[in-house]
């Protein structure tokens, strides 16, 4: 089977409309590794594709609060469907700079709208599905101007709509304000790694690995590389890839284990 898909896509195979790999979100594939004599395959969304999202239409009523909310029709870019009625995905590019602060999210009445984002995948053409027989392209890729940029409309109220009510904090008595473990979002991590990078940017080796280790727990490796880049930037290359190949998730440190080290730091 050939099909043409973005150089820069990566996949996981899947049956029907899930994943087949243990740990798929950390186990990236390109095109060509996926075995398609047995799997469908699914596009990775979020940093593992380069900043993909697939904005998910799940019916007649996300196409409705779609056209009542923004007042106009989806921007044109790569898309395809699953033949039922009322189904379809557009992709489109995201700018870096906006990863760490998305998230999926469900809109609409129902919750049929669905932005997906990192730690998601989208079944895409020509795999097969379970009631229609296969997915189909209504704009297949043919080059890399195919994917835009996702609108200024969309990104302005998926930003709106990721944004966390204001963190409860508390005072501590001997070292000021301190951050708390609930609710972790994509900017809450943000604020605490920028808070350990402001109260030690060149950590011992111990603090630094826990620090890179519970970032991954929370977003995923390819985020953390990225977070942990922009606050602790490596001194060598491949530092964090080499890092990284120690990672478990099972038994990495947590977002708790973070904020008890900014805490008592």
């Amino acid at each position: 089977m050939t099909v043409l898909v973005m150089e820069n896509w990566r996949f996981t195979p899947v049956l029907e409309k899930s994943p087949v790999t243990k740990d798929w979100t950390n186990k990236p594939l390109a095109y060509e590794q996926i075995d398609f004599t047995k799997y469908g395959y699914g596009l990775l969304l979020g940093p593992l594709s380069s900043g993909v999202m697939a904005l998910d239409f799940d019916g007649t009523e996300a196409i409705e609060f779609y056209q009542q909310q923004f007042q106009k029709k989806p921007t044109n870019s790569v898309m395809w469907t699953s033949g039922k009625p009322g189904r379809a995905q557009i992709a489109y590019s995201v700018p870096e700079e906006y990863w760490a602060s998305l998230k999926t999210i469900k809109v609409g009445p129902g919750k049929k709208l669905e932005f997906r984002w990192a730690g998601s995948q989208s079944v895409i053409p020509p795999s097969p599905h379970p009631e229609t027989g296969r997915y189909r392209w209504i704009n297949q890729p043919t080059c890399s101007d195919d994917l835009k940029t996702i609108p200024k409309y969309l990104m302005d109220f998926w930003l709106e709509k990721c944004s966390p009510p204001q963190p409860q904090r508390s005072k501590a008595v001997t070292r000021g304000e301190e951050f708390t473990v609930s609710n972790v979002t994509p900017n809450k991590l943000e604020k605490a790694l920028m808070e350990a990078a402001k109260r030690d940017s060149r950590p011992t080796y111990d603090d630094w690995r826990l620090i890179a280790f519970a970032c991954a727990s929370e977003c995923g490796v390819e985020i953390a590389k990225s977070l942990m880049q922009r606050h602790f930037p490596a001194e060598r290359s491949g530092e964090y890839d080499a890092l990284f190949r120690g990672y478990d998730h099972d038994k990495s440190p947590r977002f708790g284990s973070l904020i008890h080290y900014i805490n008592n730091h």
